[in-house]
């Protein structure tokens, strides 16, 4: 079962190493699906580990038509287990729903977790 982390638009700045302000692209950390990403499984080294749920945290560009793409991992609750790759192929199948790009800007970055039982 895949269980989405839920959030809010966020904009923000940082300072950046010469001084100037380096302005941080806008995250989408509430996403609204049309097609949530698809089912996730633990891995057989996860399961033989005796771990009962994993969570990878990722973060993917918000694409045309609400697609994800360039998603990356920025956190996972097991390492060495190999739940990353099955977080980041689940993640291929996501679509967002049109009130939540219509309202982005375009290069929003949308960051949700994945948990896989």
């Amino acid at each position: 079962m895949i269980a989405l982390a839920a959030a809010t638009l966020l904009i923000g700045g940082i300072q950046a190493e010469s001084g100037t302000p380096a302005v941080r692209r806008p995250v989408i950390t509430e996403p609204s699906w049309i097609v949530r990403p698809a089912f996730a499984e633990l891995t057989p080294a996860a399961q033989a580990a005796g771990i009962e749920i994993g969570v990878v945290q990722l973060s993917c560009d918000l694409g045309r038509e609400g697609r994800l793409g360039d998603c990356t991992v920025l956190k996972t609750s097991h390492r060495d287990m190999g739940l990353e790759p099955v977080a980041l192929e689940a993640a291929r199948h996501g679509r967002l729903s049109v009130s939540t790009y219509d309202r982005a800007p375009a290069n929003a970055e949308v960051r949700f977790d994945i948990v896989l039982r």
